[in-house]
């Protein structure tokens, strides 16, 4: 009897499981979208309203690929995240600042609530995801418009507010440059005391990342691991353009790295025998600009490791425009018909030519040929790591390449593929790989000296 039994419940509750089954599966059988709250309501059984779900746009697709890949670090949640892509239409992201803006208000909100009443590892949290849901707000945003600086400090104020509530300690820096600053965060283990001598990495982004979103993709990771980080943005980067709209990207950033290299130098909790650099995307050009002539920087790592950024960008569909055989000028742009230009290439291509510090595209593509340190490379005495993804494509692996084989430092190309689930750009896909082949890749090195 007691197996009979014990057979009888195994039954029962296989045929549940079954019954589970059978009912999610008829959510979907006459109808490929995924159902309405209102619909699910009418289903006795069901799994979720929710559909995983991408967007068949590329560069939609990475961006949101791009947010979810931060869930592991605390900057973005799967079901907030598909539930703001939910209400943007495939190939048309004029809504997405709106949709994300939305998304960061409620979690804000929800954060902000949470504090007051003492729960301070739940506030904690929101505001961090609610951080980097301004921050996606800010990417598609128009920047002609006051709404895409208003999203940029929206993040940054969040992300402040959050990362306080952690038990580390916090530093939020302006970084003295020239007659201006450098925004950026100083974040060591030690929440109490700047006497101990860490190991430090300095962390910049490249073309439209922010110090903020960098800390869920690689400062945090370093943080568990000992290390105290620098975050920071340099000249024409999202981060210092909160800040100073008109400060444009430069072809030389020994400047900005060394501006960084002496605050961090005057710090007693930094060793200065190891010190390293980390470039991430655009961030790899404007890193090994700055440690051709900074002699203080005891590593470098470039993700991707890019080395002329004329040709990197023109094989990202620049290449078109030098068939244009008319100028088109900063003021052109309003009177362009969306029939003739897609309006998300309008504003992409308008930010461009700001970004560079540049007043039409013919200037703009003369000027991105100063962008290139191919024949400075030997100067690189350092040990370098170069990241890049095999999912990249031809050109940053071939630059990937083109480095290893010209800096005179010891050099290892590490190449993430297909099968390692990390082979997007910068290892959206797959940021604890990417920061176990960076860090342990350090940490060895450091070992060493």
């Amino acid at each position: 009897m007691h197996l009979l039994s014990l057979s009888n419940h195994f039954i029962f509750g296989f045929l549940i499981f079954c019954l589970i089954l059978m009912a999610s599966s008829g959510v979907y059988a006459d109808n490929n979208s995924t159902p309405s709250v209102n619909q699910t309501t009418q289903i006795n059984l069901a799994r979720s309203s929710m559909k995983v779900k991408g967007f068949s746009d590329p560069e939609m697709d990475f961006q949101l690929m791009r947010s979810i890949g931060t869930d592991w670090y605390g900057g973005g949640i799967l079901g907030e995240i598909l539930l703001a892509a939910s209400e943007i239409t495939d190939g048309d992201p004029s809504n997405w600042p709106k949709s994300f803006a939305q998304l960061g208000m409620q979690v804000e909100k929800d954060g902000r609530e949470r504090l007051a009443k003492g729960h301070v590892v739940s506030a904690r949290d929101a505001l961090m995801r609610a951080s980097n849901y301004y921050r996606a707000a800010e990417y598609y945003a128009d920047p002609r418009l006051p709404e895409h600086q208003e999203f940029g400090l929206k993040a940054h104020t969040c992300f402040i507010d959050g990362i306080n509530l952690f038990d580390w300690r916090v530093d939020v820096l302006q970084i003295p440059y020239q007659d201006s600053f450098l925004p950026g965060y100083f974040l060591s283990p030690d929440k109490d005391t700047n006497q101990i001598t860490r190991k430090t990495i300095l962390i910049m982004s490249g073309y439209d990342g922010t110090s903020e979103e960098i800390f869920f993709g690689a400062g945090r990771a370093a943080l568990e691991r000992g290390y105290n980080i620098l975050l920071f943005d340099g000249p024409g980067q999202v981060g210092a353009l909160r800040f100073h709209p008109h400060m444009a990207f430069i072809p030389d950033y020994s400047q900005p790295i060394t501006a960084v290299v002496d605050y961090a130098l005057k710090r007693k909790d930094v060793d200065p025998k190891r010190l390293a650099l980390y470039g991430i995307s655009l961030g790899g050009y404007f890193a090994a600009s700055g440690a051709i002539t900074e002699k203080r920087i005891k590593a470098l790592i470039l993700n991707s490791p890019i080395v002329d950024i004329h040709e990197y960008l023109l094989a990202s569909g620049l290449s078109q425009l030098e068939n244009m055989t008319e100028d088109l000028r900063l003021e052109d742009f309003d009177y362009i018909p969306d029939e003739e230009m897609n309006p998300k290439y309008k504003i992409s291509l308008w930010n461009m030519c700001t970004r560079f510090g540049q007043s039409s595209v013919f200037a703009l593509l003369e000027h991105l040929k100063e962008f290139n340190i191919s024949g400075l490379l030997n100067k690189i005495t350092i040990p370098t790591l170069a990241m890049v993804g095999e999912g990249e494509g031809k050109i940053p692996l071939k630059q990937a390449q083109y480095c290893v084989d010209h800096v005179t430092g010891p050099a290892t190309l590490y190449i993430f593929d297909i099968q390692s689930g990390a082979d997007s750009h910068c290892q959206m896909n797959n940021s604890p790989l990417s920061n176990a082949v960076l860090y342990d890749w350090l940490d060895e090195i450091f070992d060493k000296q």
